[in-house]
């Protein structure tokens, strides 16, 4: 069977989305239907982890692209020449023939936004809506634009955390790479040296040398393990419930946990804004905003908001419920829920907290540091021992 990603509206108007397996296109129509779920379309979901990796090496192009779109279309020319000279701009081939499908579907009477929903890999449930939005509003460039602005803030925010984690990543593979070296291939000339002369080795200095020896000896089954453990993690992320237990795990760790918090707060934030200023409804924004958080916990808790909406609660009490974010996101929704410019608030609560994310990078990034440099130097340290104590005891025996 076949996963599709449907769009369709239930029997009060409510547009619907998510993914369901079908044998065919009208196979889900019928069973939505029997949902009380009215299909309007659908596409096939890929799930595989080369696609989504695909899509997410192509981010910055795909934003390039967006902008220049947004510039071609407020220049007043029609959206099909538009897509043309984008097209025009990009040298990638697997983009090229994307923009060429879209081109056909637009042709053939297609909504842009079904067109470009066609490739969910490049563009995002975020990236349709606001499209959608734009589309029905006859406020195409202005959407293209604020979805250009939207995915720079977020690659900038993404580029920050990857540069502050760098560093750290070095020197832990550095470290790795040292101890590794020294226990393969130090140790055992020490080893062999002890060995000519018949002595026997201290505690110490013999659980080392049991450590090189099991290492030289299973080397080979390292890059077995490491392939083995790359594979097992790519198939275990794509399970719903373990990356919910992750997120979980995450919120109850110490030292991540308020970094968690406030990255999530600041990406829903963003997106919320992005979504409420570009005119989408909110009972239609917060499912959207809340499947950009990074934490699959924090998604469903937050997805759980919409029947609270539906309900007549207020954003801030449903936000309150979920006890998810800081008291600073509820007071900041109340206020803007009270003077009518939600969107306007929520922009400068994911400023405040983007720049809160920055100061929690730099206080991990100071403790990571030195607790790795520290960490190696305490293994450096116990094997230099181990190795020459048997050199103090061969040199007492001298008598020298």
């Amino acid at each position: 069977m076949t996963t599709y990603r449907y769009q369709g509206r239930n029997l009060t108007g409510e547009k619907i989305t998510g993914l369901r397996k079908a044998g065919t296109p009208e196979d889900l129509e019928i069973k939505l239907a029997e949902e009380g779920l009215f299909l309007e379309s659908c596409h096939t979901q890929d799930n595989s982890i080369f696609a989504g990796l695909t899509g997410w090496l192509k981010r910055s192009e795909i934003t390039r692209l967006t902008r220049q779109m947004a510039v071609l279309i407020s220049s007043g020319i029609t959206i099909l020449e538009a897509l043309e000279s984008t097209r025009e701009q990009t040298n990638d081939k697997s983009i090229i023939n994307i923009f060429d499908n879209i081109i056909t579907s637009v042709q053939a009477g297609e909504p842009l936004y079904l067109a470009f929903g066609k490739h969910p890999a490049y563009f995002d449930s975020i990236y349709l809506s606001l499209l959608e939005t734009g589309e029905m509003s006859g406020t195409l460039d202005i959407s293209l634009e604020r979805i250009a602005s939207y995915r720079e803030r977020s690659e900038r925010v993404n580029k920050k955390i990857k540069s502050a984690l760098a560093y750290p990543a070095l020197v832990l593979l550095v470290s790795v790479i040292v101890v590794f070296t020294l226990v393969a291939y130090i140790i055992p000339i020490f080893s062999s040296m002890y060995a000519g002369f018949g002595m026997e080795l201290p505690s110490l200095t013999q659980k080392v040398v049991g450590i090189s020896e099991i290492l030289r000896e299973t080397a080979w089954m390292i890059p077995v393990i490491m392939i083995v453990l790359l594979i097992s993690a790519g198939f275990l992320l794509r399970s719903h419930n373990f990356r919910k237990t992750l997120g979980r795990v995450v919120l109850h760790l110490p030292v991540f946990k308020n970094l968690a918090v406030k990255l999530a707060a600041s990406r829903f934030c963003r997106t919320l804004g992005t979504l409420l200023n570009s005119g989408l409804p909110l009972i239609e924004a917060v499912p959207v905003a809340s499947r950009t958080v990074g934490n699959r916990y924090i998604e469903n808790r937050l997805e759980s908001m919409t029947s609270r909406l539906g309900d007549g609660a207020t954003l801030a009490e449903t936000l309150d419920e979920a006890m998810i974010f800081p008291r600073t996101v509820i007071r900041m929704t109340a206020a803007g829920e009270s003077t009518g410019r939600l969107g306007e608030m929520f922009a400068k609560t994911a400023d405040f907290y983007e720049s809160e994310v920055d100061t929690e990078i730099t206080t991990l990034t100071s403790l990571i540091e030195p607790i790795v440099i520290i960490g190696l130097g305490v293994i450096i340290a116990v094997i230099l021992v181990a190795m020459y104590l048997p050199l103090f005891d061969l040199v007492g025996q001298l008598g020298v």
